[in-house]
């Protein structure tokens, strides 16, 4: 009976750990975060559909969330501070910061969760309803989440990997073009001449009556 029952705890034993090391296989994520503005998941596999979370807490990040579009292996995604772009942005920055991946196209759309202190906007002259995140020169819909204690939370989605701007853009205003002059020159106006008047003959008969009236006179 003793014998009979450690063989069963000595196979649960090995179903357990086998169970661990196997999930440990199909879901192995590694972070490396640190002060300098750098971070790095290391995936060793994850299945189509599955959801891929950085936790990040650095440059006004907390996490982003990536959907794996194919299966993964043995892949990495960087998440680092940047200090130029490949793309002009002219407005007040708050950070910027480039994610990429060299299986990218393995990756579908990208959720953050931005975290940003109250005090930090105002040095950069920005505040809470400013802030937007831009992807490749183009704003994204950016939703202020929450405020809890000193911080703001926003909520933004991305289609692809890039580099970001948290910040707020110059608005600029196309200019408004001016009609041309237009100079009217006077129109020339014929002058109409009045038809000369013609003598009036005066009738003969009526001279005739006339010519009688004063031989009586």
């Amino acid at each position: 009976m003793d014998i009979k029952r450690g063989i069963f705890e000595h196979k649960v034993f090995w179903g357990i750990f086998v169970t661990f090391i196997f999930l440990s296989v199909i879901v192995s994520i590694s972070s490396d975060v640190n002060i300098t503005g750098h971070a790095v998941q290391t995936v060793a596999y994850m299945q189509t559909g599955a959801v891929l979370q950085l936790e990040i807490d650095s440059f006004g990040l907390k996490t982003i969330d990536l959907t794996v579009l194919d299966n993964v292996k043995n892949s990495k995604v960087l998440v680092e501070e940047v200090e130029d772009l490949s793309w002009d942005f002219d407005g007040k920055v708050y950070s910027m910061f480039e994610v990429s991946s060299a299986d990218a196209n393995k990756f579908g759309d990208l959720e953050f969760r931005l975290k940003i202190k109250d005090a930090d906007l105002y040095k950069v002259d920005l505040n809470r309803n400013e802030i937007s995140l831009y992807l490749d020169g183009k704003e994204l819909e950016t939703l202020l989440a929450e405020i809890k204690s000193d911080y703001v939370y926003y909520d933004v989605s991305a289609e692809k990997m890039g580099e970001f701007v948290i910040g707020k853009a110059e608005v600029v205003e196309a200019a408004v073009a001016q009609p041309s002059e237009v100079i009217e020159e006077p129109i020339e106006v014929p002058e109409v001449q009045e038809p000369a008047q013609l003598p009036v003959e005066e009738d003969e008969e009526k001279g005739f009556f006339v010519w009688v009236k004063n031989l009586f006179n």
